[in-house]
């Protein structure tokens, strides 16, 4: 499991072993700065790192960014 969040803290309190970093509380899996093409590549970003972080083996909690 992965879980994308902006508060990385609770879930790494919460032992969750893959995380992914997200934008902000009310939109973690987006920006609604953004344009929507740009928006559309960040979301995409989020999921390509899950999908990434989904085979990777990993021994303890491991936090990531979409960067």
């Amino acid at each position: 499991m992965v879980q994308v969040t902006a508060i990385p803290d609770i879930a790494k309190m919460l032992n969750v072993s893959r995380v992914v970093v997200g934008n902000a509380v009310p939109n973690p899996c987006g920006n609604p700065k953004l344009d929507a093409d740009k928006e559309k590549a960040y979301r995409r970003r989020i999921v390509d790192k899950c999908l990434e972080l989904l085979t990777t083996d990993v021994d303890d909690i491991t936090i990531v960014t979409p960067e």
